[in-house]
């Protein structure tokens, strides 16, 4: 949990968020069970795939499959008093993305540039051996996860929040290790 006084200290946007979701006063208890429930989920869901790609392996379909597992946000289950998706913190903006196949992904990497969901469809495209679509914003990745690097790069990803249950829009642009949040309501 947070420090007692930590809710205080929020950015007015943030403090509004949690208030239209109804999250403030959870208990020590509340917070132990919610998490222990998104972790089950997280270790069902793991399991699963498990089983997919011990199929996959176990047939011819395995030697030319990528697996990609993906998400369109992340949870923050209860990271600075947060919950679910529709924050720019890291739990939620940071959405997990895993790679797996044969001979078109190198094994056991870990890539820290920052890329985007509209990166990839243009990396799917490369990795099935199509040709690229014409004026796309998304850039192809394959090269990282073949554990090559690419120079030019951009490491930045843009976000925005249309906004929920009372919410004002935001956006977010991120690059390298820096995070800009702008929210509409405030003058942030």
């Amino acid at each position: 949990c947070v420090p007692e006084d930590y809710m205080d200290s929020l950015h007015p946007a943030v403090q509004l968020w949690r208030e239209n979701r109804g999250i403030n006063g959870l208990s020590d208890e509340e917070v132990r069970k919610a998490r222990a429930a998104y972790y089950g989920l997280v270790t069902f869901m793991d399991v699963q795939i498990g089983r997919l790609l011990s199929t996959l392996e176990s047939t011819s379909f395995g030697k030319n499959t990528v697996v990609v597992y993906i998400s369109d946000h992340g949870e923050m289950a209860g990271e600075h008093g947060m919950w679910w998706k529709s924050s720019f913190y890291e739990g939620s903006a940071c959405v997990p993305l895993i790679f797996s196949g044969s001979s078109h992904i190198q094994e056991n990497r870990t890539e820290e540039s920052i890329v985007s969901l509209i990166d990839i469809g243009p990396t799917v495209l490369d990795l099935a051996g199509a040709a690229p679509l014409p004026d796309v914003s998304g850039k192809n990745f394959a090269p990282f996860l073949r554990g090559q690097n690419i120079s030019d790069w951009p490491n930045e990803v843009f976000s925005e929040y249309c906004g929920l249950l009372g919410d004002h829009p935001a956006c977010m642009i991120r690059t390298g290790p820096w995070k800009f949040n702008y929210y509409s309501e405030t003058d942030s």
